[in-house]
């Protein structure tokens, strides 16, 4: 989908060693260079920013580190529980507790996600060398880089190593692995933005995605979304090609008969001109004909 990402495909690792290209035409997942961040300033070289070495990805300290990670989700789904077990969640209908239930467990989930995102930050491990497409090498490396990713269960931080250079933009390998879009909103919220959009008016799709979701999205950035999901029809219908027709292949149509169902006072005009036995439109289309 250039530019804004896409929604699908597989997610490549990244390689210790390679040229990254700042662009979304990088297979798998996309290295993204943020272009507000070209500077002329100085930067503290890689060994002086991040130790070289690799923490091994299994071991007591991984363990210890992934518990201390989800320890707000922890603390607010026991929070959640002791609730439920109390006397007040008694006293509550079944259509109160789920309307309690729905919200906090879209807070949960953030939390759950926001957290994850956090661990996945403290284990990324610097990279040997990186380059740009122009073979530009980024070897300065800092940490604490973060942007905000908008989901379907609320807003999250995004923490990730920044590769940069002086006088270029910086580079993000974990961007790629991610998958993120170019633009806040995730594809989850994109994808839903899109569908309720197709049903009807934008205020009516506006309305429907705050009820599945509880995000409030302008509306504009809710056509902007849209809009930026509906892409790639060419690439999409030339992967659906039929094979050509062989001599003696039956080509069948299927059509739709139906008629447009009429309102009871708006009776067929001919029905009134032509008199009493001619059965009026709203007769015709209730027994699933078509009005001509």
């Amino acid at each position: 989908m250039g530019a804004r990402g896409r929604t699908g495909g597989s997610v490549g690792r990244v390689p210790k060693v390679g040229v990254f290209i700042p662009t979304s035409t990088a297979k798998g997942g996309r290295v993204i260079a943020d272009l507000d961040t070209r500077s002329g300033e100085l930067y503290a070289s890689v060994d002086g920013v991040l130790p070289g070495e690799r923490v091994e990805a299994a071991g007591e300290r991984d363990v210890a580190v992934g518990a201390a990670a989800f320890a707000g989700s922890r603390e607010l789904f026991d929070a959640e529980l002791a609730w439920l077990a109390g006397e007040e969640a008694g006293g509550f209908s079944h259509g109160e507790l789920e309307d309690r239930l729905l919200v906090n467990s879209r807070e949960l989930h953030r939390r759950l996600l926001d957290e994850h995102l956090g661990l996945r930050a403290e284990r990324e491990a610097r990279l040997g060398e990186l380059s740009d497409a122009d073979g530009e090498r980024r070897g300065n490396v800092e940490r604490g880089h973060e942007r905000p990713l908008v989901t379907i269960f609320g807003e999250v931080g995004v923490r990730r190593l920044a590769y940069r250079a002086r006088g270029r933009c910086n580079l993000y390998p974990a961007d790629g692995a991610l998958n993120l879009p170019v633009e806040k909103h995730s594809h989850g919220l994109r994808r839903l933005c899109a569908i309720e959009s197709a049903r009807g008016s934008f205020d009516d799709a506006l309305a429907a995605v705050g009820r599945a979701s509880g995000q409030r999205v302008g509306k504009r950035q809710l056509e902007q979304l849209a809009h930026a999901s509906a892409q790639d029809f060419e690439s999409f219908y030339a992967s659906r090609q039929a094979d050509a027709c062989e001599p003696g292949d039956v080509i069948v149509l299927s059509c739709d008969g139906k008629g447009v169902v009429m309102r009871p006072e708006a009776g067929s005009v001919r029905s009134t001109v032509f008199g009493v036995g001619r059965p009026t439109g709203l007769e015709v289309a209730q027994r699933g004909n078509f009005v001509s």
